[in-house]
């Protein structure tokens, strides 16, 4: 009989302690937060907040909850509080220039030599933005006429082909320049964001290149990193495969994700070197979900997916008769709330100096600088990524492609060693990449 797998997601709400943070703000949550969670203080509704108008203060910015609806993303982005510094550069004036005037954006984005130089100046402040209240210095500014530095969001890696879009290319564009992802994860959040796919059609075309670009060739079939290679050459570790780097990739999430108890609690994160990949494998087939951190992860961000995502949703659960990884990540400048760019720098420290407090205002001007940008170049001020890489059920844990997703379930819930999904001690096997048409 087809194994059936039991619903592994149930609704479990998110304390606000487990929220944690992507890169320049963004909000990466292990699951759905909702709307009942405790906040101190008085919170301060964005209806509320944009009749304010002028008379809103940067403190009262802080008592804004996280923004839940379309409605309440734009008006954050068009929130405008005076904002004085107490010992402001010649580089924070111009910023607060900008930001006072919102209509020099929007006149810049209608001629073409102008808009070139804003989008580059855009990625520019991207490329800044993840450090310690988002300053940019003028001395930074030198340095970046002299190297051309700026952020793309995307490295190569060597399943892509060279010159394609990248996350700040999307970040900027009207156009779909990525694929359109239908999927979504059964906790999303940003509803009205639209979702890409990272691997497109490219990925399981290039599947079978050879990894130059991840490090997991440094990894151990348990999923720790072998000792000895944290102190000799990487060049001296044979190559693999993409295909055979993922059980690698596999293990990697699977030890970044977070346990919970019966109410959906956060019990503890991180790294479980003590329990085996045998053992969180078997309570993936009997229906665990593997909850994403939410942390960086440079090996599989950049170097196996060629996007910098900083922090992502990556976790490993089932669909149907297979199991599957998941990325989830939200491409956006997201000020307000716990999780925004004012609550990972500022943090509300009563006891912060003149300077600390500087770096939060400029950070949070550059924030609204980058998110109005997006918007005056016709674009939505953000957007989702998504993918899901199915695998065997079995000891190999083999890449399954979109095309044998569907030849690969119906196998799958056939051969289940009577027992469930990846039963039996010698489960049934088949090359997934070499299936009968």
């Amino acid at each position: 009989m087809a194994f059936k797998i039991k619903n592994p997601f149930r609704p479990q709400p998110t304390l606000s302690n487990q929220r944690t943070l992507g890169r320049d703000g963004r909000v990466i949550s292990p699951v759905r937060q909702t709307d009942d969670d405790t906040r101190e203080g008085t919170v301060l509704d964005y209806k509320d907040a944009v009749a304010m108008g002028d008379n809103l203060k940067f403190e009262d910015l802080s008592r804004i909850k996280d923004p839940r609806t379309a409605e309440e993303y734009d008006a954050s982005i068009s929130m405008q509080p005076d904002i004085e510094m107490s010992n402001p550069s010649l580089m924070d004036r111009g910023v607060k220039f900008l930001y006072d005037n919102p209509i020099i954006g929007k006149v810049a984005s209608y001629y073409p030599l102008m808009n070139e130089a804003y989008k580059g100046a855009t990625k520019f402040m991207m490329a800044k933005s993840g450090g310690k209240g988002g300053g940019v210095s003028m001395n930074e500014i030198i340095e970046n006429i002299k190297s051309g530095e700026n952020y793309t969001g995307s490295d190569q890696v060597g399943w892509k082909s060279e010159g394609g879009p990248t996350l700040a290319d999307q970040f900027l564009s009207p156009k779909d320049l990525f694929k359109v992802q239908n999927e979504a994860p059964k906790s999303d959040d940003y509803g009205w964001m639209k979702t890409y796919s990272l691997k497109g059609d490219e990925f399981d075309k290039g599947i079978d290149a050879v990894d130059t670009t991840s490090n997991y060739e440094l990894y151990g079939r348990d999923g720790l990193i072998k000792p000895e290679a944290l102190e000799s050459d990487s060049s001296n570790f044979d190559k693999r495969t993409y295909r055979e780097n993922f059980p690698y990739v596999l293990a990697d999430v699977m030890r970044r994700t977070e346990a919970y108890d019966d109410r959906g609690d956060l019990k503890d994160s991180g790294y479980n070197p003590n329990k085996s990949m045998e053992e969180n494998f078997k309570d993936l087939y009997k229906g665990k979900t593997f909850y994403g951190t939410g942390e960086e992860n440079i090996n599989l961000g950049r170097g196996y997916l060629g996007a910098d995502m900083g922090g992502m949703r990556a976790g490993v659960s089932t669909k149907g008769n297979l199991p599957y990884m998941s990325v989830w990540d939200a491409n956006d400048y997201q000020t307000l709330g716990k999780g925004g760019w004012l609550a990972k720098w500022e943090q509300n420290n009563p006891n912060a100096t003149e300077k600390e407090k500087d770096q939060a205002k400029r950070g949070y001007m550059q924030a609204q600088l980058l998110s109005r940008a997006s918007r005056d170049q016709g674009a939505a001020g953000g957007f989702k990524t998504y993918d899901q890489f199915f695998f065997t059920p079995d000891k190999y844990q083999d890449y399954i492609s979109d095309e044998d997703k569907e030849f690969m379930q119906e196998f799958y819930g056939i051969h289940d060693a009577g027992g469930g999904m990846g039963s039996g001690s010698e489960p049934i096997v088949i090359n997934a990449t070499k299936k009968k048409k």
